[in-house]
């Protein structure tokens, strides 16, 4: 399209040289006819042969003249904004600083739920061995309802991770405690996994004030994030 649209410019621009070239004088007229005015005039009618046409070829040349006006705007607006995702690219405009370093949370974070439900998001980390270690104790008289469960791990022990719920003065797990989470790393093995219940159908504890602790078998870094809420 570009290349048609410039040929016809080329065009019109040549057609209209030659033709003024050709009118610049009456000396290319044939004999016997009378040139005035870019008309050809003979004695029986005027012919409108050079102005006319000299002036419809003005009349296109500006419109092409303005149409690539505005194709010369668009094709510069184009090329500030690729040089803009070019700079962005290569880092020097529209850059995005990321914070090193970890993030620590710490208590309950209220989400706004429907009332007698408190949404909570609870985190912990622990990098040795542990018998029992607190996850998340409820407030008096609420039960723990789990919706979402991530746990990541890394260490060159092997180990047994296990959530399990009990009361506050337990503070060994039996293997008959109910468990949320349950599993035994390899040696070496740095991986993850990630859990997250049906709406209306999360994993809760069965007795009010029971908590969530936290079972290490060896030394192992462990991750914990559990999001849920406390309802009656």
């Amino acid at each position: 399209m570009a290349a048609s649209f410039i040929s016809e410019l080329d065009s019109a621009a040549v057609a209209k040289k030659v033709l003024t070239e050709l009118l610049d004088t009456d000396k290319h007229a044939p004999a016997g006819v009378i040139y005035a005015n870019g008309l050809i005039v003979s004695t029986a009618a005027p012919y409108p042969v050079g102005g006319t046409l000299l002036s419809s070829l003005d009349t296109r040349l500006t419109t092409l003249n303005a149409t690539a006006t505005s194709i010369l705007t668009a094709a510069n607006a184009i090329k500030v904004a690729t040089e803009i995702l070019d700079n962005a690219i290569a880092g020097t405009e529209m850059q995005v600083d990321i914070v090193s370093g970890a993030v620590t949370m710490s208590g309950a974070v209220s989400m706004g739920v429907p009332t007698g439900n408190t949404k909570r998001q609870k985190q912990l980390r622990l990098i040795a061995a542990t018998t029992s270690t607190d996850l998340w104790t409820p407030a008096a008289g609420k039960r723990i309802a789990v919706k979402k469960l991530i746990v990541t791990w890394q260490g060159a022990n092997a180990c047994r991770i296990t959530i399990w719920q009990g009361a506050n003065a337990d503070v060994t797990f039996n293997d008959t405690e109910p468990m949320l989470f349950d599993h035994t790393v390899d040696a070496n093995g740095n991986s993850g996994a990630v859990i997250e219940f049906p709406d209306g159908y999360p994993w809760e504890t069965d007795t009010a004030d029971h908590e969530l602790h936290v079972t290490l078998s060896a030394i192992k870094v462990v991750t914990i994030i559990v999001v849920g809420d406390e309802r009656t």
